[in-house]
């Protein structure tokens, strides 16, 4: 990804000056960097609240069904936050021993449409106050186009990722 487009990606985020604003933004260029669809979550902060601590533009049937299992308790890649900082492909997860319920949760995430994804863990700290997130990409495509894709812009994700971090913590604790 050229350096120009990564700062315009940076200061599109800068410029928001709401949460809805960044927002929009994020959405916008996670799907211009290839990705079509992603979920940002907050698993804890300190010192701080931050409202609406979960974008999407998962499909609806798949959100429903995520939280009518509760496939939040059990999901890999999210019970693998303590561990790891960095990135997570979905497909190694699924070379792991996984329970039934697990192994549903990404049969069912399949059949929605989310069938290679990856998730990126981001502790960020502004002001001393620290906030842990993850952000999940994924798409319909087969697991080599996505790793393909994930790999050309790996490095850009991730800086956007922390950037946009950075951005929501800003708004909640400086406004």
């Amino acid at each position: 990804m050229e350096k120009k487009k990564l700062e315009s990606y940076l200061d599109a985020m800068l410029a928001a000056r709401t949460r809805k604003e960044l927002e929009h933004t994020f959405k916008y260029i996670l799907l211009e960097l290839g990705f079509e669809y992603f979920s940002w979550y907050v698993l804890s902060t300190k010192d701080f609240i931050i409202y609406g601590k979960w974008i999407s533009n998962y499909l609806f049937d798949w959100l429903f069904r995520y939280a009518e299992q509760n496939y939040f308790s059990i999901d890999p890649v999210v019970l693998g936050t303590h561990l790891t900082q960095g990135h997570l492909l979905w497909r190694d997860v699924l070379s792991c021993d996984l329970k039934p319920k697990q192994f549903q949760l990404f049969h069912e995430a399949y059949y929605c449409g989310l069938r290679a994804g990856a998730t990126l863990y981001n502790d960020t700290l502004y002001r001393g106050r620290t906030m842990r997130s993850l952000l999940s990409v994924a798409g319909r495509m087969s697991n080599t186009k996505f790793d393909h894709l994930f790999n050309k812009r790996e490095k850009t994700l991730t800086v956007v990722s922390e950037a946009f971090n950075m951005r929501t913590m800003q708004l909640a604790i400086d406004h």
